[in-house]
């Protein structure tokens, strides 16, 4: 078997643009089971030539001793996904390649969080790293995980977001957000990684992709990035790239064209028109996957305070409450209600408001028991985010 410093090739897991990924071990911790495995190969070899029969029992019981000793469950804290760089034929290529490769090393270093990838060993000069192997694949594999589910795929995205926060406090710019860098870990945590094309945004913008070169995966980058200067690339870029990743985990679909999240092709609320918690996507969607800049939060940081608007509502069962949103009564949980009046109310003390001047309310009723429900119309200005139909 090939081996790189202490890790030994186990099998291949693929190729991508940059470079083949191997599962390896690490043999510095797997020593002992490396015994035993030798055990049972001498073991065997020496069963084609024992007599008498009684040798032959001894061995064979030497086997099966051997064998039951080596029988464990799976360790994967001994297993790495070994990344070995294309060596281009042009020398200045390889190069570029090379810094490539220690950007995305050092990008995978500065950022200590849990549901980010982890470097476990490393040699620039031979174009290869080792980092953690998650067998659970990744989100392009298992694309039905969180599909119509809202409040586990947005808990569950939560922690991406918080990497990508500290990605972004350290003067980086991931530019690849997609499903297929989204690692499952054993213990369920979703992990970002494959920075390869990360950009640092330092003092001296250092870059080693061409000054026009696209930044990101066609169908997970903005399209108003298409043809942009690797210098003009800000946290925002990333943010794109979020909430498609989120549309794609609750659509449980592989790819979104563009911005058109509300044609009817794409629509969440289409796809899932029972569940009302869906609705709760909008807010955040329409402030990440938009056609133009301006109209989109600016960071990861913006994003996750939506986020966090958001997930307690999920949590108490909250109903969106916005003009053209239908919404399930409380009481029998079956109808749905309907406006039956706009009414102004002169005597208001029996409400409990504030009684100066009058007051308008919109009053609803359940198409299935009658129930009555009353809203104020007031200032709504402070809002978080609105919902609105498209």
């Amino acid at each position: 078997m090939d081996k790189y410093g202490k890790w030994e090739v186990i099998r291949d897991l693929g190729e991508g643009g940059q470079g083949r990924v191997f599962l390896v071990k690490d043999t510095s911790k797997t020593g002992e089971t490396e015994q035993r495995l030798s055990k049972i190969r001498q073991s065997i070899f020496s069963m084609h030539s024992i007599q008498p029969l009684e040798d032959a029992e001894k061995a064979t019981v030497d086997l099966v001793e051997a064998i039951a000793s080596s029988v464990n469950p799976p360790d994967h804290s001994t297993l790495g996904a070994l990344k070995i760089l294309h060596k281009p034929k042009e020398q200045s290529g390889f190069e570029k390649a090379l810094e490539r490769m220690k950007q995305e090393v050092d990008a995978l270093q500065t950022l200590n969080h849990p549901n980010a990838l982890r470097i476990l060993d490393h040699n620039i000069k031979e174009r290869w790293f080792v980092g953690e192997y998650h067998p659970g694949g990744t989100l392009w594999d298992r694309q039905e995980m969180f599909r119509g589910d809202m409040l586990r795929a947005l808990t569950a995205f939560r922690p991406l977001v918080e990497a990508v926060v500290e990605l972004h406090k350290a003067g980086r710019v991931h530019r690849d957000i997609k499903p297929h860098n989204v690692f499952i870990a054993v213990d369920g945590r979703l992990v970002l990684g494959d920075f390869g094309i990360v950009f640092f945004d330092d003092p001296y913008r250092t870059r080693v992709t061409d000054t026009y070169e696209n930044v990101g995966s066609r169908d997970w980058m903005p399209g108003w990035a298409v043809g942009m200067r690797i210098e003009d690339t800000t946290p925002a870029f990333d943010v794109f790239g979020r909430g498609k990743l989120l549309w794609a985990m609750l659509s449980g679909r592989s790819v979104l064209p563009l911005w058109y999240l509300h044609k009817r092709a794409y629509e969440l609320e289409e796809m899932f028109p029972k569940d009302d918690s869906i609705k709760w996507a909008r807010p955040i969607l329409d402030r990440c996957i938009v056609e133009n800049e301006e109209q989109y939060l600016r960071s990861a940081a913006d994003l996750l305070v939506e986020i966090d608007m958001v997930l307690p509502a999920l949590d108490r069962h909250g109903q969106v409450v916005a003009e053209g949103v239908e919404r399930r009564c409380n009481v029998c949980g079956l109808g749905r209600y309907a406006s039956i009046a706009n009414e102004s109310i002169t005597d208001i003390h029996n409400f409990g408001l504030n009684p100066s001047g009058n007051s308008s309310f919109k009053i609803f009723t359940c198409s299935n028991c009658g129930h009555v429900e009353l809203f104020h119309i007031g200032n709504r200005n402070s809002k978080p985010f609105a919902w609105k139909k498209v």
